[in-house]
């Protein structure tokens, strides 16, 4: 019997330690963000090949017109790739990817990317949802903001997003470009 006793005792505290091993960790707020630097938000570089774009920039498959801030550039793909955006360097850390596509509906109906909490925010005419986040990558703290506009077409359904990255000593001299940038955009 005590045999007995002692195996039940030992199932017991293995059943334990494995539920309490397998049992979600409580969640921190460092846990909670994925901090975004420009490498990991674009694979553009500066220096690079591609089209570079300045000034104002109009597109008619996706029907925009938007600015690009005066003595800035926004990198884009190579040439001859289609067009699907462009990354502006605001400086060595801070940067704006711009994207657009076509939004693509899964099978299961599922959403391509897990959804976070947004609020209304403005996409030039349209109305966007985006958020801002802080927090720290590579040793320094971080400003992102991320804001997506959907462009209905008869038939399907278009994707605009702005990704803002900015270290945050930084923060009041490259946030204003971002938000004229943001403004600049007249969809049609």
């Amino acid at each position: 019997m005590p045999t007995q006793l002692l195996g039940t005792v030992v199932r017991c505290i293995l059943t334990l330690v494995a539920l309490s091993a397998c049992r979600p960790r409580p969640v921190s707020a460092a846990d909670e963000l994925d901090i975004m630097t420009c490498d990991t938000v674009t694979n553009a570089r500066p220096g690079q090949p591609g089209v570079i774009y300045t000034g104002p920039v109009s597109n008619s498959d996706y029907r925009f017109d938007a600015r690009i801030p005066s003595g800035l550039v926004g990198l884009g793909s190579a040439d001859g790739a289609p067009f699907h955006g462009f990354t502006i360097f605001l400086g060595k850390s801070a940067c704006i990817a711009f994207e657009i596509e076509l939004i693509l509906k899964l099978p299961d109906g599922s959403p391509s990317v897990p959804l976070e909490r947004r609020v209304p925010m403005r996409f030039g005419n349209r109305r966007g949802v985006g958020y801002s986040r802080v927090g720290s990558a590579g040793g320094r703290r971080l400003l992102n903001t991320y804001v997506e506009v959907a462009l209905r077409r008869p038939g399907y359904k278009n994707g605009a997003s702005i990704y803002f990255v900015t270290p945050l000593e930084e923060r009041y001299t490259t946030e204003p470009i971002f938000r004229s940038f943001l403004a600049s955009f007249k969809f049609w």
